[in-house]
């Protein structure tokens, strides 16, 4: 089991590194505008699709996770401990750096603004319920709502019809958000908007990747081939269709060659031996504190650097001016993980959470 958890952790590794590509080499283009060199690269172009790959291993280990609880309250209690002692530390770090930070993408934020990552809802939501606008201190943290979808839908479903139930729920919903987008198939009008609303309200869409982790978690678990099949059959169809469900232009063969990589991994020795080596895992350790941080700090600094190797004379490829400020928020996110939300939990007075990482 150690070992299960040493190669996720080296995929949670690579997510992270996919995510860092893509916001700092092709999202802030009008930031950096060396990005537009960069972002003709696949890996860096579709590099956001490191997000559905922590949703796959999301999917994976909140299964184990929910085998390991005795009901919702404690499954969601879990997963609240996982999940806040770090938004708590990023989300005052993101708000109080604001200024000295204010040449990346992130204006005017508003001390309401910590409301959404904090409660892990929605900004529209408090919006709605505070009659003011309300948005996210970063833009990244749209999927820890998403996230927060699932475990709820998760957990509730879980614990009432079991296991099967949830993964077939999951399935479904994900089928048909995937039908009508595709074709409504003469379907009524308000049924479709019904399930649209649905979509926009539960994140629906992802939750083909979620189901498609998890029935891999139950192939690991049993060597039952046919939840191998099963889960590599929805993954790929998430994979291929991402494209009419995330609104890129054309099917992606990235997000194919994701969750066949992320299945390889399962059955191959070799590539669980390379994703457990020590600096993937690092990076897998420290992936969820540095995924929180790491959008509007690292253009920040980006930009900070450029200016300085412009002033300065010293010719460096405008390329490698993301490095220094990479170098901090990794060395920022390992001291959130390894020290600061050790003392917010124990200052809290949290138990240690026994089980798997979160994603």
């Amino acid at each position: 089991m150690a070992q299960r958890i040493q190669f996720l952790d080296g995929l949670r590794g690579l997510a992270i590194i996919l995510v860092i590509l893509f916001h700092g080499y092709a999202r802030w283009w009008e930031y950096v505008p060396y990005a537009r060199e960069y972002a003709k690269y696949l890996v860096v172009q579709e590099g956001w699709l490191g997000v559905n790959l922590f949703f796959m291993i999301s999917g994976f280990v909140i299964l184990l996770t929910l085998e390991k609880c005795q009901g919702v309250w404690e499954f969601l209690y879990r997963r609240w401990l996982r999940l806040f002692p770090a938004m708590l530390v990023a989300s005052l770090l993101v708000f109080f750096t604001q200024t000295w930070l204010s040449e990346g993408p992130s204006k005017a934020l508003h001390p309401i603004d910590i409301l959404p990552g904090l409660s892990f809802i929605e900004p529209d939501w408090l919006a709605s319920l505070f009659g003011q606008p309300v948005k996210s201190l970063e833009y990244a943290f749209w999927s820890l709502y998403v996230e927060v979808k699932f475990y709820i839908v998760a957990a509730v479903l879980y614990f009432w019809k079991g296991r099967n139930v949830l993964l077939g729920f999951l399935i479904a919903a994900y089928l048909l958000v995937l039908a009508i987008n595709l074709s409504d198939f003469g379907l009524p009008g308000p049924f479709i908007q019904q399930i649209r609303w649905l979509d926009e309200t539960l994140s629906l869409r992802y939750f083909g990747w979620f189901a498609s982790g998890a029935m891999f978690y139950v192939f690991y678990t049993s060597r039952n081939w046919a939840w191998f099949v099963a889960a590599l059959g929805l993954g790929v169809l998430c994979g291929f269709f991402v494209w009419r469900l995330q609104y890129v232009p054309r099917p992606s063969l990235m997000g194919v060659s994701i969750v066949l990589l992320f299945a390889a991994v399962l059955v191959t020795p070799l590539l669980q031996r390379l994703f457990s080596l020590r600096w993937i895992l690092f990076l897998g350790a420290v992936s969820y504190p540095l995924y929180l941080i790491h959008e509007n700090a690292l253009i920040a600094f980006t930009v900070k650097s450029d200016g300085l190797n412009m002033a300065w004379g010293l010719g460096l490829p405008p390329g490698l001016m993301i490095l220094p400020g990479l170098a901090l928020l990794v060395l920022a996110a390992y001291l959130i993980m390894r020290f600061i939300e050790p003392v917010i939990k124990r200052w809290l007075k949290f138990p240690k959470t026994p089980g798997a990482r979160g994603a």
